[in-house]
């Protein structure tokens, strides 16, 4: 008897994956496919992103550098030279003043006049058309002066506008400017008869004095005062040949206590001086020789009073010096001379000039030191006339006695 089971045949498609395994790998595959498109496109938004960023930080940098000029751009190229350009001179269309003898040059306007041209002294004036009693000017002079210096000088000129100066006049003080190329001392007095500035600048041994008056209603005075500052601004000093020297020199006897200073031109033991009529000791000669022959020159003596026998005054003694000359005058020359006395000062002391007293035709003159322990006697003689005394006058003003 047969046998039946429960056994059969396999189908053939039941065999490989089943259907479920076929759907999970399709997705996986679907969903790999769409990973990669979204990396692309990653990719792509990164590579845009870094782009649009690189742009914008350079668009900063160029701001940032035309913002910032100290941050300079090297060009290696040479530059063509930029030409100087010169300021127009506003005083060119005015007159030139030049005077070599007071040494001087300036510029002035052309509707101004120079109204004195001296050797020593230039005058520029200019008078109103629009007010009366109204203008302005520029005077410049030279002076010799003698014992003083820049301040000095201006402390005196100031006082004089003190005491010559109606009550309310305002002086200032002197202050230091520079004038062509030396500084000088200057101020302003303000109220006195119209305004002005005065000014000193030493040169060539010597002093400039600048006077610059302005008057006028308030607008025309200020204008004019300008105008004389543009004067003065133009002012040229001639150029001193060689750095000055010391122009004096100091004597000094110590033996009879006083000393004096006198100009370096005059030598010692220059010149033959006739000795006073009585003995007393001779100190120096001093004086100048021209080749002509002609010559300037004095020689100091003194007399000794404090061991004297006959001590007597400086009065005294002057009349009996007087007395002497008198006679040796009328035995020299037969007539009696015509007695020239001049009251001076030799330094702080009294002194007596006798002129055309001596048969010698010198002058003499007469002092003493403190105490009248010694008198001091001159002796003049002076072919050079006017020049030679203004000589004199400021070797006795700068006599000292201890």
């Amino acid at each position: 008897m047969e046998k039946q089971t429960d056994l059969q045949k396999p189908n053939i498609q039941d065999i490989g994956p089943n259907q479920p395994e076929l759907e999970l790998e399709k997705e996986v595959q679907q969903r790999l496919h769409e990973i990669e498109k979204k990396k692309k496109r990653f990719v792509l938004i990164s590579r845009i992103i870094v782009a649009i960023v690189g742009i914008l930080i350079l668009l900063l940098i160029i701001a940032a550098a035309s913002r910032n000029p100290g941050v300079p751009e090297i060009i290696e190229k040479e530059e063509p030279e930029t030409p100087v350009s010169l300021e127009p001179d506003p005083h060119e269309s005015w007159n030139i003043y030049d005077n070599s003898e007071l040494k001087v040059l300036f510029k002035y306007p052309l509707d101004a006049a120079v109204e004195t041209d001296t050797s020593f002294s230039s005058k520029v004036v200019y008078s109103s058309k629009e007010e009366e009693e109204a203008g302005y000017s520029f005077k410049i002079t030279s002076l010799e002066l003698y014992g003083r210096n820049l301040e000095g000088i201006a402390k005196i000129k100031r006082e004089s506008y003190y005491y010559d100066c109606p009550r309310g006049a305002e002086v200032t003080n002197a202050v230091s400017i520079y004038v062509s190329d030396a500084v000088g001392k200057s101020f302003e007095v303000r109220g006195c008869n119209g305004d002005l500035k005065v000014t000193y600048v030493p040169r060539f041994n010597k002093f400039f004095e600048i006077v610059q008056t302005y008057q006028g209603s308030v607008g025309y005075k200020q204008q004019y005062k300008s105008t004389t500052e543009e004067i003065l601004q133009t002012l040229v000093l001639y150029p001193e040949e060689k750095p000055p020297e010391e122009p004096f020199i100091t004597f000094e006897s110590q033996q009879y206590y006083f000393s004096f200073v006198y100009p370096k031109e005059l030598k010692q033991n220059c010149c033959d001086i006739p000795a006073p009529p009585t003995s007393s000791n001779s100190i120096g000669t001093f004086g100048i020789k021209k080749d002509t022959g002609e010559f300037g020159g004095f020689r100091i003596f003194a007399r000794n009073n404090e061991s004297s026998n006959n001590k007597m005054t400086f009065e005294e003694f002057v009349q009996y010096q007087k007395n002497i000359l008198i006679s040796d005058y009328k035995v020299a020359n037969g007539t009696i001379p015509v007695v020239v006395e001049e009251i001076m000062k030799l330094g702080s002391r009294d002194a007596v000039r006798f002129k055309g007293l001596s048969w010698k035709e010198n002058d003499l003159v007469y002092s003493s030191v403190p105490g009248e322990k010694h008198f001091i006697i001159i002796s003049i003689s002076n072919s050079l006339g006017q020049d030679f005394e203004r000589i004199l006058d400021g070797i006795f003003e700068s006599f000292k006695f201890e």
